[in-house]
């Protein structure tokens, strides 16, 4: 069994929606069969460990995750416990990723510690678990996505990102994304 999972930015809540909302719908739902299994789009501040016994318990063993801006913390804290559960994280489909401190957590209150999102150029440590890595980004505004780059290189490959050029708070929108997302989807449904 396999298993499609989002998670959404800092701005989006449940009454917040962003591009993902309508990404869901408009493409990831079709993805849904016998073998695969599609999620909501999550928040960034999800029960990481929650989730993970859900899909543990449902038989899930292979999962491609998309994120966006702050999302990337939940799809990485995801990716660092995974193996626990014997999940294979096959792909990873991330749009304009935001630095957020591996050891803050994810709530509200500690967005001050998240601060360095916005200065300099913070890094992104994809963990081993993830097999393979496709990314879009943007050099329109702040914050912007901010590299991604391997803990193993010999278990992760990392794809040049597909640089865009729509700001922050409409990339989630841009069809090239959504066309980026159809390709990669259909390619790990087959696997």
């Amino acid at each position: 069994m396999k298993a499609i999972l989002m998670f959404t930015g800092f701005m989006e809540s449940e009454v917040r929606r962003s591009g993902f909302e309508a990404g869901y719908f408009n493409v990831v739902r079709h993805f849904s069969c016998e073998q695969v299994t599609t999620y909501h789009p999550r928040t960034w501040k999800t029960d990481i460990d929650n989730l993970l016994r859900q899909l543990y318990e449902n038989g899930i063993k292979k999962v491609a995750i998309l994120c966006y801006s702050h999302g990337q913390s939940a799809a990485m804290e995801f990716a660092r416990k995974a193996h626990q559960y014997g999940i294979e994280i096959s792909l990873l489909l991330s749009c304009d990723a935001v630095y957020r401190p591996t050891w803050a957590p994810r709530s509200m209150f500690a967005q001050i510690l998240a601060i360095r999102a916005f200065i300099g150029s913070p890094k992104i440590s994809v963990p081993a678990s993830i097999k393979q890595v496709f990314s879009v980004i943007q050099r329109t505004d702040k914050p912007q996505g901010h590299a991604l780059v391997v803990v193993d290189k010999s278990a992760t490959i990392i794809h040049e990102p597909m640089v865009l050029t729509y700001g922050h708070t409409r990339i989630d929108e841009a069809p090239e994304w959504w066309d980026l997302v159809q390709k990669k989807l259909s390619e790990f449904v087959k696997l």
